[in-house]
């Protein structure tokens, strides 16, 4: 063979077995992600790209020490989530302010004005999350394999660095401005987590609006309205968060996620009834979209309202109850409560079908279910829902099985109501069974049945609460609570006969919300609560308002009840007159129930005092050494690899918590948080492995661990040694 032709075969064999690589490889960091770009070599076709990582700059000698942090098909600028599955651009819509929304491709650049620069179609894209939390430098490089064959070739051409990285709050990039002034909405496009998203068919990039009017910088966060069914991001026009589901890109999830491993293109992306584990991707963006929205105009009200019709309810009971410590109230008109029993519709098919079991899978498969973890340091609480990963979805989307289970725990407010006359999502699927249960819950809730009610929103009424509670302040939960008469408006001549509420007619005064100047009053040793009804015009002068309930205090802040806790009770007048008064015990929820409570509109005044603490505590030294206590202890110190953190908390028989501790460095940078329940007993313990909250090895030195028990900060120093 000549040399010529030898020179020739073997540089076909490198071409037929080697990819070529990428050029132009660029890197920046933005708000807690690196962007990571490069240009795509248009002569191959079905390449994958590889993402390596390092604390060094990458050669090919050191490739095999990089971490190999994502695997990827070509063509990564495209927004899936702006496309079909046959790759046209959505079409929900046919006018032009929506198709002005949509981006074929990524726009990585914020604009100011008018619509950005969508990358090219031969450009590559990545999005890494920083999960370290002290800044660092770190390399990327990118290499090309096609089938099992990878290009280890390292040139300038494919790597970049050194990029200084820390962990922060995931940012996003703003697209499009649409409109001027109070029509002025922005749109946005948010990366998720790679790591967590990477199997999502939808990809891990969402879009998003912000009604502009709807914020101001410091001011109140507005509410979450979500849609019914088809609502997309790209076609909520609401005021605040302009946020949906999907729909002819997918199948829509009822606003809570999908199929783990569902293909990534293709017919995969409508949907299908597989075993799987369901994730909650759709519900997890949208948290983070409100996150984001709250940071971005420093919002600081200690409140967050979620409401919806149809769809957006039965999306309302999901944020409802997987976020009790943020969502304070929810509103779901005519909402799905029980996902694995929609009834039929006019053909004999079950309703919905084709979503709910193309997301969920059917009933019968028992899919597993896993809440991805926000790991936000400022809302810790937020992941309380992961303990439940594991359980079967039907069961987690099932509302009144969810809060039986889970009567200890205080959610908001739940208002919500079913029409007789709806045939899209029945009463007597959903609203049946909630309304026998809700009403004897404990829970704080209002109800509506509305017997000529259909399908509509406005079809029931809210609760005059919503929107009226903090997740920092107690509120009340209902029992043994009777059914009323409806009258439309609160109007005596609009009586509607077969339909009936519980509590929509009730308020009680809260901080912000104060009832002829009182509100909730809590102390370490005492709980009031104003509460009163409604009046209806036009009613005769001897109409009976008053009823009767019970009340469980709820969210308390400073009170504590312990099992066998002794405590006296009095209902009084408003003008401070005794007309009940009795004993009640803490029962095994660490709960209180103070009976039958008037409800009308001159008002009642419930009052809880403590008498005495449980059996097991000795009332005469259970203060003693109290300032001393509580405090925490953690053994060994110094550590490595594991410390016994333990909770000390004196002669009390519980401590109050707010529901986590944090480990700090020593520049007070949050790394590492764990869950504890909201009542410690004394030697409550936990173990920390000298990890952050992302898994990673925390470096060696001084660490402070921080807790708030009884309002009172207690700190400890601890040393990771080497």
């Amino acid at each position: 063979m000549s040399i010529f032709s030898c020179s020739l075969f073997l540089a076909l064999t490198f071409f037929l077995c080697y990819a070529s690589q990428p050029s132009n490889t660029n890197c920046f960091f933005r708000e807690g992600q690196t962007f990571l770009t490069w240009t795509e070599d248009t002569g191959q076709s079905h390449e994958k790209y590889r993402i390596y990582r390092h604390t060094e700059a990458i050669t090919a000698s050191n490739l095999s020490d990089a971490d190999l942090v994502a695997e990827i098909n070509e063509g990564s600028s495209y927004f899936r989530e702006m496309h079909k599955p046959d790759s046209s651009l959505v079409d929900n819509q046919d006018t032009d302010e929506y198709r002005n929304r949509i981006i074929s491709r990524f726009v990585i650049q914020p604009v100011d004005s008018g619509k950005g620069i969508e990358l090219d179609e031969n450009t590559g894209l990545f999005i890494w999350t920083i999960k370290e939390t002290s800044q660092n430098n770190f390399y990327y490089a990118i290499t090309t394999i096609i089938g099992s064959v990878e290009n280890r070739e390292i040139t300038d051409n494919n790597r970049c660095g050194p990029i200084a990285e820390k962990r922060e709050p995931i940012g996003a990039v703003r697209y499009y401005v649409e409109g001027t002034g109070n029509e002025r909405r922005d749109w946005y496009t948010m990366w998720m987590d790679y790591e967590l998203f990477k199997e999502s068919y939808m990809g891990y990039a969402f879009p998003f609006a912000i009604g502009v009017k709807s914020f101001s910088d410091g001011g109140a966060s507005p509410l979450l309205q979500i849609g019914g069914i088809g609502t997309t991001p790209l076609g909520s026009n609401n005021n605040a968060h302009g946020a949906g589901d999907l729909s002819g890109n997918g199948n829509p999830s009822w606003y809570l996620g999908y199929h783990k491993s569902l293909d990534y293109t293709g017919d995969g992306a409508i949907g299908q009834t597989m075993q799987d584990t369901i994730c909650n991707y759709i519900q997890y963006r949208l948290m983070h979209c409100v996150l984001w929205a709250r940071r971005k105009y420093n919002a600081t009200d200690k409140q967050f309202h979620v409401q919806g019709h149809s769809m957006g309810g039965s999306g309302s009971y999901g944020f409802g109850i997987t976020y009790p410590s943020f969502v304070t109230s929810i509103f779901a008109n005519e909402g799905v409560t029980d996902y694995a029993n929609m009834g039929t519709g006019p053909s004999g098919g079950i309703l919905y079908s084709s979503s709910i079991y193309g997301n969920y899978g059917s009933p019968e498969m028992h899919n597993p279910i896993k809440y991805l973890p926000l790991n936000d340091p400022d809302y810790p609480e937020l992941d309380w829902i992961t303990q439940f990963n594991g359980r079967d979805v039907f069961e987690m989307r099932d509302v009144a099985k969810f809060l039986k289970e889970n009567t200890r725990i205080s959610f908001g407010l739940i208002s919500s109501g079913h029409g007789g006359a709806d045939g899209a999502i029945k009463y007597s699927s959903h609203g049946a069974h909630f309304e026998e249960y809700i009403k004897n819950s404990r829970h704080c809730f209002s109800y509506h049945y509305d017997i000529n009610a259909s399908h509509v929103w406005g079809a029931v009424d809210a609760s005059p609460m919503c929107q009226k509670m903090r997740w920092d302040e107690s509120r009340p939960g209902f029992s043994n609570v009777p059914a009323r008469d409806v009258y439309e408006y609160k109007d005596y001549n609009r009586y509607e006969e077969g339909s009936r509420y519980y509590l929509i007619d009730v308020e009680w005064g809260t901080k912000e919300h104060p009832w002829k100047g009182r509100k909730i009053e809590e102390t370490d040793s005492t709980w009031s609560i104003p509460i009163h009804n409604y009046m209806l015009n036009n009613a005769p002068s001897d109409f009976n308002y008053e009823y009767f309930v019970n009340i469980t205090p709820r969210n308390l802040q400073h009170f504590k009840i312990w099992h066998g806790d002794t405590f006296a009770y009095e209902i009084k007048d408003t003008s401070g007159v005794v007309e009940q008064a009795g004993t009640i015990i803490g029962d095994s929820l660490n709960l209180l129930l103070i009976p039958y409570v008037p409800i009308r509109p001159s008002g009642s005044i419930a009052t809880v005092t403590l008498l005495n603490r449980g059996p097991n505590v000795k009332t005469d030294i259970k203060n003693l050494c109290a300032e001393n206590f509580p405090e925490i202890n953690v053994s060994p110190n110094p550590f490595n690899p594991f410390a016994v953190i333990t909770f000390d908390i004196g002669y009390k028989s519980s401590a109050r918590t707010e529901k986590f501790i944090g480990i700090y460095n020593i520049k007070g940078e949050k790394i590492w948080f764990q869950n504890i329940p909201d009542r410690i007993i004394s030697s409550y313990k936990i173990i920390w492995d000298g990890k952050d909250v992302y898994g990673g090895k925390a470096a060696s030195g001084v660490y402070i661990i921080s807790a708030v028990l009884d309002n009172k900060k207690i700190e400890k120093r601890v040393l990771l040694s080497k």
